[in-house]
């Protein structure tokens, strides 16, 4: 099977995989929103316990599932 060009060749490699391809590349975008999220998740805490001496579990279930 002769490839005329770059692209129809890399397609004919990446086409059975194209899924795992697209997987590979949505990583570094979702993992560039994890520092921001576990930022925000710790500022969340730190104001429960400066609001409370005890804070209720409810005022943590947030933070702990973000």
């Amino acid at each position: 099977m002769k490839q005329n060009t770059i692209p129809s060749f890399l397609w004919s490699v990446i086409k059975p995989y194209k899924w795992w391809y697209l997987l590979m590349m949505q990583a570094p975008i979702i993992g560039s929103f994890y520092k921001v999220a576990n930022s925000y998740a710790v500022k969340l805490v730190v104001d429960a316990f400066k609001g409370a001496a005890m804070p209720e579990y409810s005022d943590l279930a947030y933070p702990i599932t973000l």
